[in-house]
């Protein structure tokens, strides 16, 4: 139980005032680099930069880690292709990285060493390409993938929409709450955001992933007529190869898109602190008015953040306005109370590491400082309202899982996921798995009818594909996080390995993990590790998809250059089947 001293240190995590002790066991900087010790990739192009400053891999969580690694910073598609000529005649591997916000190891794998022997990240910094056009009455806009979302979104917003959209500009229906992530990261996990069409608008088809969005993109892949060599092509969103780039998780390397975008929009934000008695009430009960389903329902964009064994959830609810209203902003990332900075971030890991019964208490006490620091209302344009996330964010791993349901069965989803949430961690008495809340969203699937190109395909490798496209039955995402500070609880990923065969066990092959987050858990303490899960994920996308995405990424990918050790267990090349 908490004392008055450790009460205090809560209270310390979120005032930024009061200064926190210095970090003792994470390092915030990395080592300094040494190239004398790690001399740089053989024979590199030398008019292709190559970073001599920071060669740290690092993903959001930082519980992947890989120091003296070598970056190469291309600043054009052709020299993209370069690089990828060159790693065959090195027997290289490249990873393309934009700005590390990933958990999962599909860039570098877990427990990986420096220095790692032949592999270069390439990033995409560089291919910052913006350009804006109407292809007959689609509005569309093409981009390099090293352009950030917020970047991309802040350009949308200065085109003219003649009129077409209340807001200025132009934005996508859904994107993440992370701006500072590129689009190609984004597009090639399948990112998703958080929206439903409802009454109000039923003519919004155009939901599902960022990735689904895609008319066009070019791709550094294997010259058919040349081995041992690659070309830039460029494919359309109807060609037959085009879907199993859509979501690749870096099995290739796309350097430019083309999506398809809609006239911008306003947003009125409402924060809502609703009794889980009534959030997560039982199906029948549905129909209250605090009850999630009602809130899907009249809003469509709702996000759900949870503080286990607290009596509250903070619902964030968007609905769409002709007009600015009440109080309204004009930038985003206004949720400030949120964030903290890396010493906190440290601060927080080292206390409930040292004291994890401090746990419930925690949860307390950042329930009531949300509840205290949020706004009520607030509105402005899309992009000023949904991004929100940013670095200085608690840094937390994230048990990542989609399931695929009929929108009447909201509320019962909801529900069975909370209960059995709470029944797994009536396993764990004072041990305390979960430092983090849980959070929940809703999408639609990754619907193609207004895209404006005919009968084309969904992403095949996305999370929010349909798993029965017969059955229009089943239009929606319910997308599940179990969020917690890594490293600090040695029951933390026994714990998500429990949940994990729960929710497949209520759902079976309705269930598909978010690529990004945290999937495969063994009850030994590891992530991305479970053979048994992995080859039920493979199943879930049925032997047909599976094998068209894996062997059409293979096709294009000749020489194995697009791959890890991790990758070649879950979408292994034509050698590694």
């Amino acid at each position: 139980m908490a004392d008055q001293e450790d009460n205090l240190q809560l209270q310390n995590i979120f005032n930024p005032a009061i200064p926190v002790p210095p970090a003792d066991n994470i390092q915030v900087a990395p080592e300094p680099f040494d190239a004398g010790a790690y001399p740089p990739p053989p024979n590199f192009p030398p008019h292709i930069m190559l970073d001599n400053n920071r060669h740290t891999y690092r993903n959001w969580c930082w519980d992947i880690e890989v120091d003296n690694v070598w970056i190469a910073i291309p600043n054009s598609y052709e020299q993209v292709r370069e690089i990828a000529d060159w790693a065959v005649y090195q027997s290289y591997k490249i990873r393309p990285v934009g700005m590390m916000h990933n958990w999962s190891p599909i860039v570098m794998d877990k427990g990986a060493t420096a220095p790692v022997a032949n592999i270069l990240l390439v990033s995409t910094q560089l291919l910052n390409r913006q350009q804006f056009a109407w292809q007959g009455d689609i509005p569309t806009a093409t981009f390099g993938t090293g352009v950030t979302i917020e970047t991309a979104t802040d350009y949308l917003e200065g085109q003219d929409n003649k009129g077409k959209g209340l807001a200025p500009g132009f934005s996508f229906i859904n994107m993440t709450g992370p701006g500072d992530i590129s689009l190609g990261g984004a597009l090639a996990v399948g990112a998703h955001g958080t929206s439903i069409p409802i009454e109000a608008n039923p003519a919004d088809r155009l939901g599902g992933s960022l990735s689904n969005l895609i008319l066009s993109f070019t791709a550094v892949v294997s010259d058919p007529a040349n081995p041992g060599k690659h070309i830039l092509k460029t494919f359309l969103r109807s060609d037959a190869d085009a879907p199993a780039f859509l979501v690749n998780l870096g099995r290739a390397f796309i350097v430019e898109v083309t999506l398809r975008v809609v006239p911008n929009y306003y947003l009125n934000q409402t924060n809502h602190f609703v009794p889980i008695a009534s959030a997560f009430c039982a199906p029948e009960f549905s129909g209250l008015p605090r009850s999630l389903h009602k809130y899907v329902e009249k809003s469509g964009r709702v996000e759900v953040i949870w503080f286990p064994g607290t009596e509250f959830a903070w619902v964030k609810t968007w609905d769409e306005v002709d007009a600015l209203v009440g109080n309204t902003t004009r930038q985003p990332y206004n949720e400030n109370f949120t964030f903290l900075s890396d010493a906190r971030n440290i601060y927080v890991r080292n206390l409930l590491k040292s004291k994890p019964w401090l746990n419930p208490a925690y949860f307390t006490t950042a329930l009531n400082h949300v509840r205290n620091n949020a706004y009520k209302q607030l509105s402005g344009t899309s992009r000023n309202m949904l991004l929100y996330v940013k670095p200085s964010t608690l840094r937390l791993t994230a048990l990542g899982y989609c399931i695929q349901i009929s929108r009447a069965d909201i509320q019962v989803s909801v529900h069975d996921f909370i209960q059995g949430f709470n029944s797994i961690m009536k396993g764990y008495p004072l041990k305390y798995p979960v430092s983090g809340a849980v959070e929940l969203r809703f999408t639609s699937m990754d619907l193609t009818d207004q895209l404006g190109m005919g009968e084309v395909q969904p992403p095949s490798f996305s999370a929010s594909r349909s798993v029965k496209a017969a059955d229009p039955s089943l239009d929606t995402v319910f997308w599940a996080d179990i969020l917690s500070i890594p490293g600090i609880n040695e029951n933390t990923y026994p714990f998500f390995a429990e949940m994990e065969q729960w929710i497949f066990d209520r759902w079976g092959d309705k269930v598909r993990p978010e690529w990004s987050k945290g999937w495969a858990c063994t009850t030994e303490g590891e992530m991305w590790k479970n053979p048994d899960v992995i080859q039920r994920i493979k199943t879930t996308y049925y032997a047909d998809t599976y094998e068209y995405t894996r062997s059409t990424l293979a096709k294009y990918d000749q020489n194995h250059i697009y791959t890890n050790n991790f990758l070649e267990v879950l979408l292994p090349g034509a050698n590694n089947i």
